[in-house]
């Protein structure tokens, strides 16, 4: 991090995300929690499906940069709700993430 130009500039935020997750998700995807590793698998998809999403033609629009911004945080937010309903406790079949800690 010494070596970031922007001491306070997006990579080293990354960098502070990647700290806290890093070990969440080399536990979850390794480790020997099924439930957890089930949990990870399905974040793991979500974000994989984002990704795919932003960048088809056929679900945004790359006309402006106004449209572009719109499609994209429709997206994001169809997946945040997603998220946020696999993590609801009382889900059927989903153990509470508060379990994990």
């Amino acid at each position: 991090r010494s070596l970031l130009k922007f001491n306070d500039g997006f990579i080293s935020h990354f960098y502070s995300i990647s700290e806290h997750t890093s070990p969440l998700l080399a536990w979850g995807f390794l480790g020997p929690n099924l439930e957890l590793k089930e949990l990870c698998l399905y974040f793991k998809g979500l974000v994989l499906g984002f990704i795919q999403d932003i960048f088809s033609f056929d679900k945004v629009r790359f006309t402006t940069v106004e449209s572009l911004a719109e499609d994209i945080l429709k997206l994001a937010e169809i997946q945040i709700d997603s998220a946020a309903e696999r993590l609801k406790t009382g889900s059927p079949d989903v153990t509470p993430v508060a379990s994990y800690c």
